[in-house]
């Protein structure tokens, strides 16, 4: 949904796994994480240009895509690496201005549970995908 924004508004998107997708959280309470910065941004007059895009998705990982299960199953809902979602789901929104995020947990969780064991990750491969994420949000011309 697109909405009219004042001149100077612009877009935080907050990009990441659960935490941001508000797994655990109390449903249609409006309690997952953005939503909480979303508020806080709102009290504040200076905040109040900004609006929050919370493109969380359970079971992410920045690395690799999520394992596919059978329809339905929840592996079927974990989707596309962080790295491959940057493009559509951050740097592709209207007035994108920073891009925050939050992976790696089910990099390292998923091994030998919901993904292959052969799948391992280590902090060098998390610290190089993040290095890879942050040049391209920068080039993009978002810094903060």
């Amino acid at each position: 949904m697109e909405v009219d924004a004042p001149a100077d508004g612009a877009a935080i998107v907050a990009l990441g796994d659960s935490k941001f997708d508000g797994d655990g959280s109390t449903a249609e309470a409006n309690h997952r994480w953005p939503d909480v910065l979303a508020e806080r941004l709102q009290r504040d007059a200076r905040g109040r240009r900004f609006g929050v895009l919370n493109e969380g998705l359970i079971g992410n990982r920045l690395l690799r895509d999520s394992p596919r299960g059978a329809p339905g199953e929840l592996g079927d809902v974990f989707g596309e690496s962080g790295l491959k979602r940057l493009e559509r789901d951050a740097l592709g929104q209207p007035g994108v201005e920073t891009v925050v995020v939050s992976f790696g947990v089910n990099d390292l969780g998923f091994q030998g549970t919901f993904a292959p064991a052969t799948e391992s990750v280590t902090a060098a491969d998390l610290i190089a995908g993040y290095r890879k994420l942050i040049a391209s949000v920068h080039g993009r011309g978002c810094r903060r």
